[in-house]
């Protein structure tokens, strides 16, 4: 019977020490070839333990100790680093503290400098920042109507929501979340919502009572609400109530 052509075929190695000692060496082999002639990997890249010994050891996920990212805060979002431009071109300012600081500050400037240059005549960016038309006649109090430049004043007191919300949320409420134990990101979001909404139907629903009180529909007087309507004069404190209030929820619209 023919024996079998032995041409191209490997010679088979006396022990099994001379198998394993031909595949590490061989640079043809299909496993080792391409790790032949590469320099060997130092023990301490190859030494890496696991996030869960590292945290039993104390250390840190991604080379950072565990009581130094508690010490360092939640996470900032990445949308507060687009630079003061990006945030005033693509409307982020809503979302940026330090960006709608900037905006507020340059009618308050602005404001300033046109008293200080021209005190005797009237300031146009007094609409901006206060109330205004006035009822002639009316003292004690004085009485203030519509006007087309309310929407002033709602343009810029949405700027001002936007860096109150927003320095609350990234200053006060998501630390606050975090040292309670609360790391998820949208945990930390949920918190700071929340308790901004606290914080503001607090106050503006105090500050609502308080406008109640020294109107004539205390306590829920109905009468009041159709006499003499429509109303066309109301308190400075009444009107700037309605106007933020207003202004609060465009501010929402915008950032939600």
């Amino acid at each position: 019977m023919a024996s079998r052509p032995t041409a191209g075929r490997r010679k088979r190695a006396s022990s099994v020490k001379e198998v394993i000692d031909q595949i590490v060496t061989d640079p043809d082999h299909h496993l080792t070839g391409a790790f032949v002639n590469s320099p060997p990997t130092p023990p301490a890249e190859r030494e890496v333990s696991s996030p869960k010994m590292g945290e039993k050891n104390g250390h840190a996920r991604n080379g950072v100790a565990r009581r130094s990212r508690a010490k360092a805060g939640p996470p900032q979002p990445d949308f507060l680093n687009k630079g003061l431009w990006h945030d005033l071109t693509s409307l982020n300012w809503v979302r940026v503290p330090t960006s709608a600081l900037f905006l507020m500050s340059i009618p308050v400037l602005l404001y300033l400098q046109w008293q200080i240059i021209s005190p005797n005549t009237v300031n146009p960016f007094k609409y901006l920042l206060m109330i205004q038309y006035p009822v002639e006649g009316t003292s004690d109090p004085v009485m203030y109507q519509k006007g087309y430049g309310d929407a002033a004043f709602l343009a810029y007191y949405i700027i001002v929501f936007s860096f109150i919300r927003q320095s609350l949320t990234f200053y006060v409420l998501r630390p606050l979340a975090w040292k309670l134990g609360i790391k998820k990101e949208a945990k930390l979001d949920r918190f700071a919502e929340q308790g901004y909404a606290i914080i503001y139907f607090g106050t503006s629903g105090a500050l609502g009572l308080w406008a109640m009180y020294n109107s004539p529909t205390w306590y829920f007087e109905g009468r009041h609400y159709f006499q003499d309507y429509p109303y066309w004069k109301m308190t400075k404190f009444m009107k700037s109530y309605y106007l933020l209030q207003f202004a609060y929820w465009l501010q929402q619209f915008l950032i939600l």
